[in-house]
């Protein structure tokens, strides 16, 4: 059997520690990447490595990850790093499950409350618009929304959140 080429064992133990366990699925919900996944960043006897924790997981239970194979997710959970709800599979395999399952966006990207970072809601932007509208500052909508005006700006300006009225 073929050597992983990180050191697996640490990498999933600094991992392990940020697990919350639900009925289903094994979540980190702290410092994900902006595209959902956990990424883990870790300097290891004198070596940066920089990992996405389902891969960690994956090699952790079940050995090396078979060269130019992906590990996919079952659970379309992208911070979920249960090793039942992982698999590996080809490029192709990947794009046939989102097609079957409806998870394509447009140009690869999720907007509004589909993001994973999404700090607003379709009614909190309607309140936004209203509220601007009636007078209200950014700054105190912002307060009320715990958000930085620099958020709201944005989808006053059209940048964010277009598609909401």
């Amino acid at each position: 059997m073929s050597q992983h080429p990180f050191p697996v064992q640490e990498l999933w133990d600094s991992i392990a520690a940020k697990i919350r366990y639900t009925d289903s699925c094994w979540l980190i919900d702290r410092g994900l990447h902006s595209n959902g996944y956990y990424l883990i960043r870790k300097r290891l006897d004198g070596k940066p490595y920089r990992m996405l924790a389902h891969r960690i997981s994956y090699a952790h239970h079940f050995g090396p990850i078979p060269i130019g194979l992906l590990v996919c997710h079952k659970c379309d959970v992208r911070n979920c790093v249960n090793p039942e709800h992982l698999y590996a599979g080809t490029y192709s395999d990947n794009a046939v499950d989102r097609e079957a399952r409806e998870r394509r966006f447009k140009y690869g990207v999720r907007r509004g409350e589909a993001h994973p970072k999404s700090k607003l809601t379709d009614d909190s932007v309607r309140y936004f618009k209203a509220a601007r509208a009636s007078g209200k500052s950014t700054r105190a909508i912002a307060r009320d929304l715990g958000v930085s005006p620099k958020c709201l700006i944005q989808v006053a300006q059209g940048v964010t959140w277009r598609h909401v009225a």
